[in-house]
């Protein structure tokens, strides 16, 4: 483990406050292995984190690279839907890390999300941290069909147009379902 820096603890601690607790690496002398454990708190639990929640498994990946020393400005963290396994509120707190981790240590994220509390708690967390200048946004459109492609349509900081796309969902939901929902 490296020396961290005032900013990178206290984004570690932020982690662990979630997790109520931490991931460790723990030897194993039985196996001659190490293992990364997920311990509570409390002590309470202790289970390795295989075993854990995937949604859980998202903080705990982001301390360990943390504390490595893997998340800094020369890093780019490619992630595609983080969201995937978290519940809502931790969506949000997801995002809210992520926008702090560039702002901090100077981390580029590229993110591919389907949510609209995801891309909302990005663009607005920015916003609010006054870095949504260094935030960009891109929609996914059709290629030409027999090209069976995407091309990114930079959108800069602006999201409407993001959230268009999700629409269509609903309008299924509307086409499929019941028209009074």
């Amino acid at each position: 483990q490296k020396d961290l820096s005032i900013e990178e603890k206290k984004l570690l601690l932020r982690i662990k406050d979630l997790l109520d607790g931490e991931t460790i690496l723990e030897e194993n002398d039985f196996l001659d292995e190490k293992d990364l454990r997920y311990i509570s708190r409390d002590r309470k639990v202790n289970i390795l984190l295989k075993d854990a929640a995937t949604g859980f498994k998202t903080f705990s990946y982001l301390q360990r690279l943390l504390e490595n020393g893997y998340l800094n400005e020369e890093t780019l963290l490619m992630i595609d839907e983080p969201e995937a396994h978290l519940h809502p509120q931790w969506v949000v707190e997801f995002a809210r890390l992520l926008v702090l981790l560039n702002k901090q240590l100077g981390l580029k994220v590229m993110l591919a999300s389907h949510n609209p509390d995801m891309v909302a708690a990005i663009h607005d967390i920015a916003s609010k941290e006054g870095i949504l200048d260094n935030t960009n946004f891109y929609v996914a459109q059709p290629a030409p069909p027999e090209s069976h492609q995407y091309v990114y349509k930079d959108l800069g900081h602006e999201i409407g147009e993001i959230f268009e796309s999700f629409n269509i969902a609903l309008e299924n939901i509307n086409r499929y379902g019941r028209a009074d929902l």
